[in-house]
Formats: structure tokens, sequence, C-alpha cells
């Protein structure tokens, strides 16, 4: 039984840290992404309520609960929950944390530790994003005509 789950990704989508934030980012490149759009409407619901409990304190995407407690904070039936949450982990979407990890879980787990080391790549355009300070700078590409 995981004691918690790991947000993948976490410093790609949310870049503040230190703090507790009232919010959470959802990119625009979410639009495009395949992984996400092939997600069940139930499993992406899921997602973002996670991000929203991983931000609740300064824990790098952390959730250090298991899932009766993750069941109980989003008012989700813990039989609702399990399948969600597996489907998540098997996108690479979340990880367990002190559980058996299966081949999906721990390939999630090497792309996120490449994540945190290259602060990840551009969905549009594939070049490196970079850190301003503690600030994702965004790409190029990605601010064109946004003005």
């Amino acid at each position: 039984m995981p004691t918690g789950y790991q947000v993948m990704e976490w410093r790609t989508f949310q870049h503040y840290k230190g703090r507790s934030p009232a919010w959470v980012k959802l990119h625009r490149t979410m639009l495009d992404n395949q992984q996400w759009r092939q997600l069940s409407p139930a499993a992406g619901k899921l997602l973002v309520d996670l991000w929203m409990v991983a931000a609740e304190g300064d824990r790098n995407g952390r959730i250090e609960h298991g899932a009766d407690w993750i069941a109980w904070r989003l008012r989700l039936a813990s039989k609702r929950l399990e399948p969600r949450l597996q489907e998540l982990a098997a996108g690479g979407w979340i990880r367990e944390l002190n559980g058996a990890a299966s081949p999906a879980l721990a390939a999630g787990y090497h792309r996120e530790e490449q994540i945190e080391q290259t602060e990840g790549a551009c969905e549009k355009c594939g070049k490196p994003l970079r850190l301003k300070g503690k600030r994702l700078v965004p790409c190029p590409c990605d601010t064109r005509g946004s003005r």
C-alpha cells in the first residue's frame, strides 16, 4: 500500500517554491499534450485535483498521504479513486511513494529525474526550458503573438 504519491513533472508545471499558493498553473501547452488528451475525463480531473492538493505546502509535488486520505480529501469513494490513480500512474503523471513500483511507475520516475536536471522542454518546438532565478522562463515560441 503506497504511503503517498509524487506528481510527475512538478517543476515543469508548477514553478513556485517555498510557498503554498492559492492557485496552480494550467499550461496552454496541455492543449497539445497527447498524453493529457488520452486521459479519461475522470482521471484528467483527478490530476488537476492532485495538483491542487500537492500545492498545499512546499513538498515539491509530493502528497504524503495514501489513497484513503486522498479519497476523503477529494470527497471520492475509494473504489472510484483507485482506477483513476492507476490510470495516472500508467500514463506517467504520478508515481507511488514507498510502494512497489510497476514498470510504468519506474519509467515515470526516471522521466522526472531527467526533467529536474534539464527543466523540461517546450512541447511545441522541443527547445530546453530554463530557469531565471527561481522562475521558469517561457519558451519564445510560446510567447509570440500573446501581447
